[in-house]
């Protein structure tokens, strides 16, 4: 008979009846939390059960990076205000010229003539580029268009014709 009890039990290893046990008390412990802290599974630090936010440090890093260009973005809208993107369409303005050694009034009235002419360089054949700033905060593609532009330094210039890819790389800019 005793031959016989032993065939009809298992054998079960003592580390995998440990895990099993182990298991057991931590649901049963998870439950009990379940019902004192309704609010889930939040780590508390005082009676009134505010939770503790965790911050992973990639965040973090966003957020201070993030902080520090609008910082930056922000003084430099205010020292030299909001800066325009090129265009594209033609800008066409009109002003009025009068002739010098006019005498009186009626005279210059007659005389005056008013002027109409485009006051971007769009749809010129050359155009006139001068670079005007340091390259700290550039983008990479914005330098290297600039150096392909033969535009090392400040306050250097170049005359190009215009062809498509001139326009992209300004627009780019």
């Amino acid at each position: 008979m005793a031959s016989e009890d032993t065939q009809d039990l298992q054998l079960v290893p003592e580390v995998i009846l440990k895990r099993k046990h182990d298991m057991d008390e931590m649901k049963a412990h998870r439950a009990a939390q379940q019902v004192l802290n309704p609010r889930g599974n939040l780590k508390v630090f005082n009676n009134k059960k505010k939770a503790i936010k965790v911050h992973r440090p990639e965040t973090i890093l966003a957020m201070a990076r993030n902080q520090r260009n609008h910082n930056i973005r922000y003084k430099r809208v205010l020292k030299k205000g909001m800066q325009k993107r090129a265009s594209k369409d033609q800008v066409k303005k009109t002003k009025l010229v009068i002739p010098e050694g006019v005498d009186t009034m009626e005279e210059e009235e007659r005389e005056q003539k008013e002027i109409s002419y485009v006051a971007n360089s769009v749809g010129a054949k050359l155009v006139f580029i001068v670079r005007i700033r340091e390259p700290n905060g550039m983008s990479k593609n914005v330098r290297r268009i600039l150096n392909s532009l033969r535009l090392t330094r400040v306050s250097e210039v170049s005359y190009i014709y215009t062809r498509s890819f001139v326009l992209n790389f300004l627009f780019d800019c």
